[in-house]
């Protein structure tokens, strides 16, 4: 296809889209501030990441 992009090839990719997914909706129904969702998603993708030898 030429305007689809596919999606990261990872093993963790589910685990780092759950994060994702979590934090968004937290961040974006007022659950808690949207900066502090962003810097969650960023900490706990980074974890996920060095766990997994990235």
């Amino acid at each position: 296809m030429k305007v689809a992009a596919s999606r990261p090839r990872f093993k963790e990719i589910g685990q780092v889209q759950d994060v994702v997914k979590k934090y968004w909706i937290m961040g974006i129904t007022g659950a808690m501030p949207t900066a502090d969702a962003v810097r969650a998603i960023v900490m706990e993708t980074n974890d996920i990441l060095k766990k997994a030898g990235y």
